[in-house]
């Protein structure tokens, strides 16, 4: 499992780039999570006599697919001239094509 810096950037970034996010809550509270993330679910780590019990439901998670994206609904189509490139083509981090779950950690 790759882990990343503790930058909520990334999970917004994977959020925008349409990419499954789970969150964990090890250390801190609630209200240091981003407004942006806080009503997705996150296992909260932070008492270590429930770790088995949080550990078990994160591998459960982890391993649910991925519902597809649902359908848009009375969204005008693109104009004609439109050329579609991905705005995050010049970003070294790749989420595109990794499929690697990431830890996000803070300090």
């Amino acid at each position: 499992m790759a882990t990343g810096s503790g930058d909520p950037r990334r999970a917004q970034f994977a959020l925008q780039a349409d990419k499954a996010v789970t969150l964990i809550l090890r250390q801190g509270d609630y209200p240091l999570v981003p407004d942006e993330l806080k009503l997705l679910h996150r296992e909260d780590f932070r008492d270590d006599a429930q770790y088995a019990f949080h550990l078990e439901n994160l591998v459960r998670q982890l391993r649910e697919p991925v519902p597809p994206l649902g359908k848009l609904n009375a969204v005008p189509s693109l104009p004609a001239h439109y050329l579609a490139r991905s705005p995050f083509a010049r970003l070294s981090l790749n989420l595109e094509s990794d499929s690697t779950p990431w830890l996000l950690s803070g300090h």
